[in-house]
């Protein structure tokens, strides 16, 4: 299956596809996993490629790539920053999570935040049993009453910039 999206970036696109479009459609026509996509871009395939793009369908892998890029952005400021300033202090607490093949893309287990380490071995015990996989408990330190997002720092299109096209295939 194939989508053009109008954006201005590629990873705008997918933020778009992933959210929109992708829960629209029925159960069969989707990726089987669409957290993440296959930049074509960084490979060098062009959606010129027909024959290549025809070859990435049906594969169940969420590809994406540049039809055109979008235009310049003629703002002399491209981004704006927000803020979250906490006040008083900041309290952290150690806890343990456990994770999916952590030396590659740490990905948790779900439910497995937890303060005492034995009940996160349990979860992971479970889930490297189920999964038939390595899994990894982690410490790692969270937030007591505050959270952690310190700014953002927002993209800011010209009004006259004109909208990229982006391919995705799957």
């Amino acid at each position: 299956m194939r989508q053009v999206i109008e954006a201005l970036s590629l990873h705008e696109a997918f933020t778009w596809l992933k959210k929109e479009f992708i829960p629209e459609i029925s159960e069969q026509e989707r990726p089987k996993y669409y957290g993440s996509f296959v930049d074509l871009d960084v490979h060098g395939i062009k959606y010129t490629d027909e024959d290549d793009i025809r070859n990435l369908e049906g594969k169940g892998i969420l590809y994406g790539c540049t039809e055109y890029p979008s235009g310049e952005n003629t703002n002399k400021v491209l981004v704006s920053i927000k803020n979250h300033p906490k006040e008083g202090e900041k309290k952290w607490e150690s806890a343990y999570i456990a994770v999916y093949d952590f030396k590659t893309n740490f990905k948790a287990v779900p439910g497995s935040e937890k303060t005492i380490k034995k009940e996160c071995i349990d979860i992971a015990r479970a889930a490297s049993e189920a999964e038939k996989r390595h899994t990894y408990v982690v410490l790692i330190k969270r937030p007591v009453n505050f959270k952690k997002l310190e700014a953002e720092i927002i993209y800011k299109p010209s009004q006259d910039q004109k909208l990229g096209k982006y391919l995705f295939i799957w």
